[in-house]
């Protein structure tokens, strides 16, 4: 899905949410264009530094 939206060439911030936590994984969701990487399940602790910056 991110390399269909970066195709898109839209303007957005994207946040993957995902338990699949492998360093891989988390590399490639950022070359993507993620602003970050929330491993599940998300807690609010997690989330609200990511929405802050």
């Amino acid at each position: 899905m991110l390399d269909a939206l970066q195709h898109e060439n839209l303007n957005m911030f994207l946040i993957v949410v995902s338990a699949d936590v492998q360093p891989m994984a988390k590399e490639r969701v950022r070359s993507l264009g993620a602003i970050a990487f929330l491993e599940k399940p998300v807690t609010p602790e997690a989330l609200r530094p990511v929405l802050k910056e």
